[in-house]
């Protein structure tokens, strides 16, 4: 598939005029994100990515970040120098790109009932800085990053009050949609007045739902990859190495990998596991399972991108068990890197991964659908090398036709004008 048939599909990319060239050598975008950018999630690394490869393009890039919700993804000391390092170095890659982590609140309101109720079931974070005043006004676009409709409720109407007059909102996760439908008023409010420009959404199925919800402009962008940093080194895959990549959260799946390490071993398969992560909520179980293990299992937590890309491509698979997912950058970076994808089968997988091809969608979620899965790629490995080699080259060359970076910017940049 090409460039411009890619484009096409997912976006509304068409040849600019050059009155709007020069719009866009001009622009100055402000992101906002309602957590703290050191958490280093995909949506955060999205940040990173979109932000440098705009200022590439000689445009203005500021992202703005709350420093809350960190607590959450704690490990050790050295974790957070890790991260802290790695996000001052893709701003100083980025060159344009300014980072600011603003000061904000999750409230909590003990004194009235009520009011605590809400901001714990909501979730949300309030900035406490003067920095949105002397940013948003200046900005040509503001693009909001937040999946529930009453955090991005407060973060879009905030953008307003300090200034901003032209917003995106940027949804890269399942919302829940019986929120938006409780605030369709507000938002169609936005809407109207010209406030919201549009809801840029990573996810088919959330565009297909927000667009019956909203009166708003809904468009499908989907996330990118750098395929120079994540590449294949076929090699590599001596052992057999299995790789997880993500959250240690109930939603990722993390807690289903000991019964499918069971049912493995069973078949006489014992694959080294190794788990990625920024942490999560359960971290702490996560510890004790691999403690108790007998050596096969590696718990890294968080690590710098030069050694997660030897990672991606050492590994034989990649192991993603999600009960839900928005799109899936982990995904991305593990095919760009040569290596097959073992995944559930939610909408965010199947716009990226090609069952047969490039990997395995699980078709029901279960420890045996997912140990039948690992069992199929280790056969493939010990005892068909071609078949195995082909679906390798077949994952890189997926990605680099469909998400490269270039194509998806070409994409928001189109949105945004």
């Amino acid at each position: 598939m090409h460039r411009s048939s890619v484009a096409a599909k997912y976006s509304i990319h068409r040849m600019r005029r050059p009155e709007e060239e020069a719009a866009i050598e001009e622009m100055m975008i402000t992101f906002v994100h309602p957590a703290s950018l050191l958490i280093l999630r995909g949506v955060e690394r999205w940040l990173l990515e979109v932000s440098k490869e705009m200022s590439a393009r000689d445009l203005k890039a500021t992202v703005l970040t709350l420093g809350v919700g960190l607590e959450d993804y704690l490990g050790e000391n050295e974790d957070i120098k890790i991260r802290l390092r790695n996000v001052l170095q893709s701003v100083a890659e980025g060159r344009g790109v300014e980072w600011k982590e603003l000061r904000g609140i999750r409230p909590r309101f003990a004194s009235i009932k009520i009011l605590d109720r809400f901001f714990k079931w909501s979730g949300i974070s309030v900035p406490l800085d003067m920095e949105l005043i002397r940013q948003l006004p200046h900005s040509d676009v503001v693009y909001v990053v937040s999946g529930d409709a009453y955090q991005a409720l407060t973060l879009l109407l905030i953008s307003i009050l300090a200034g901003a007059r032209r917003l995106v909102l940027g949804i890269h996760s399942r919302p829940p949609y019986d929120r938006f439908v409780r605030l369709r008023k507000p938002f169609d409010f936005l809407s109207r007045t010209g406030f919201l420009k549009a809801v840029h959404v990573v996810n088919p199925v959330d565009k297909l739902m927000l667009e019956q919800i909203l009166k708003s402009r809904v468009v499908h962008i989907p996330n990118g990859v750098s395929c120079h940093r994540f590449k294949p080194d076929l090699g590599a895959k001596r052992t057999f190495q299995v790789l997880f990549v993500g959250a240690l959260s109930p939603d990722k799946g993390i807690d289903i990998f000991p019964e499918i390490l069971l049912l493995l071993k069973r078949r006489e398969i014992k694959p080294k596991i190794t788990i990625v992560s920024t942490g999560g909520p359960l971290l702490d179980p996560v510890r004790k399972w691999v403690e108790t293990g007998d050596g096969e299992i590696e718990l890294k937590g968080f690590v710098e991108d030069d050694e997660l890309a030897k990672l991606y491509a050492e590994a034989t698979v990649v192991l993603l068990p999600s009960r839900d997912e928005a799109f899936g950058l982990v995904a991305l970076e593990a095919q760009a890197s040569g290596t097959p994808v073992i995944c559930s089968n939610t909408s965010g997988f199947r716009q990226t991964v090609l069952d047969g091809v490039t990997g395995f969608i699980v078709s029901r979620w279960s420890a045996g659908m997912f140990s039948e899965a690992v069992a199929k790629i280790h056969q493939l490995w010990l005892q068909d090398k071609e078949r195995y080699s082909s679906m390798c080259l077949d994952a890189r060359n997926h990605v680099k036709r469909s998400f490269g970076w270039d194509i998806v910017v070409d994409s928001l940049m189109d949105l945004f004008i």
